[in-house]
């Protein structure tokens, strides 16, 4: 497959996706975000999944929203939850290159629980992370690069916060905030939190109780029966009782997975029956409580976006269904009017290279191997490659995703070489 076949494929199944590149693949990174990012507290993006920052096609948004130009004070990632472990953004641990541009993975939860998500996971214990720990001497690394990896895991180590929280969530929220403060100066502040535990908290606090298109929407007969025949099909909701889920996912900690409920007359149940939930508020709230229910990704952005007003930057796909959620969200009421096609999502910017190869670059590879002021390289590229040319370098993962295949792409360009391995 060469890169044109790669792009007509993607572009035939996300249009809203097609018309950004299209409008906007001359332009630099700088530009698409001065004309189209939000400048107030509630522009957040959606598009990550909740873990340590490490991603490549995660960071580069991240550094993007943080670029001193767009004066942004908090950078805010509203992160999936929902996600297994065992997801190929590598939720479970952290990546790196060592210096032959050879993969790194270092695992801090087991892949017994690979089905699990991860809200709702319990913490990872220091003992898992000294474990760990112990293992960066047997890595091709630097002497440079091999301290500023222990330097970080050390400082982890120390802040009793991390190892006192219950849940792996809570944890990675932690370790981002002090993964970014180590490496940048002049950004501003990561705010790094799980959608879904975010949307648990409002309905726990407020949507529960208090008189709310949420509440119908959940409790109502009427209400819920429009939601479930107007969401139906919508990407991230269900489809009929096979794909998806009605309103919340179970989880299983007996069969480390997530189960699909379905509303059956005043109830929520599994296939098998074997657990049933009333639908009542006392019912939901102490499965909440629990960690049990995990809210749909439907009923979360519907909350997020239609009802609190919040405008989610995401990725190739969130683009699409966002705005379809919000024309089913507009049959059961009138949605705050806030944009669904702000691009936060998947590409390559900084890239990680030697005199031969190139890779994306992760956040831990800054870290590594991107000096004592990597900012100045990160924002000179963010100023000057296209949005084209960093999409382009997406399209293998994108067409995967789709597909479900992996293709090569014959003429895909290499990762820029932002910097360098030594």
């Amino acid at each position: 497959m060469n890169l044109r076949d790669a792009q007509k494929l993607v572009f035939k199944e996300k249009p809203v996706f097609s018309q950004l590149y299209k409008s906007y693949q001359d332009q630099t990174w700088l530009d698409y975000a001065r004309e189209n990012f939000p400048n107030d507290s509630k522009f957040v993006s959606t598009s990550d999944h909740h873990g340590i920052l490490c991603h490549p096609f995660f960071m580069n948004n991240a550094l993007l929203r943080s670029h001193p130009l767009l004066k942004q004070k908090q950078i805010i990632s509203l992160t999936c939850g929902g996600i297994s472990l065992s997801n190929s953004s590598y939720p479970r641990g952290i990546f790196f290159h060592d210096r032959n541009l050879q993969e790194i993975r270092m695992p801090f939860i087991s892949r017994h629980y690979r089905h699990r998500p991860v809200y709702g996971h319990p913490g990872i214990s220091q003992e898992t992370f000294i474990r760990e720990m112990k293992k960066v001497y047997n890595y091709a690394l630097s002497k440079n690069a091999r301290k500023k990896l222990l330097d970080f895991m050390e400082t982890v180590l120390s802040v009793d916060g991390i190892w006192k929280k219950q849940y792996l969530s809570d944890q990675f929220t932690i370790i981002n905030d002090l993964l970014w403060k180590i490496i940048f100066r002049k950004r501003g502040k990561l705010v790094y939190l799980e959608a879904e535990s975010f949307t648990r908290e409002l309905l726990l606090e407020k949507y529960l109780s208090q008189k709310s298109i949420a509440k119908e929407i959940i409790f109502d007969k009427e209400t819920r029966a429009l939601y479930l025949k107007t969401f139906d099909g919508v990407t991230g909701a269900h489809t009929g009782k096979k794909k998806g889920t009605h309103l919340f996912w179970f989880i299983d900690r007996k069969k480390n997975s997530r189960r699909q409920l379905w509303v059956v007359d005043n109830h929520l149940q599994t296939d098998d029956k074997t657990i049933i939930i009333p639908l009542e508020s006392s019912a939901i709230r102490d499965r909440l409580q629990s960690y049990e229910l995990l809210p749909s990704m439907a009923l979360c952005y519907s909350i997020l976006a239609f009802v609190e007003g919040y405008t989610l930057g995401g990725g190739f796909s969130q683009i699409q269904y966002l705005g379809e959620m919000k024309q089913a969200f507009s049959s059961l009421a009138t949605p705050i009017d806030t944009r669904t096609d702000v691009f936060t999502g998947e590409y390559v910017a900084i890239g990680l290279g030697n005199d031969r190869h190139s890779a994306p670059a992760t956040l831990i590879d800054i870290l590594l191997w991107g000096g004592d002021n990597p900012e100045v390289a990160i924002d000179k590229q963010l100023e000057t490659i296209a949005v084209g040319e960093s999409l382009d370098l997406m399209m293998p993962e994108l067409v995967h995703i789709i597909t479900g295949s992996r293709e090569k792409i014959t003429d895909l360009p290499l990762a820029p070489k932002t910097f360098y391995v030594d």
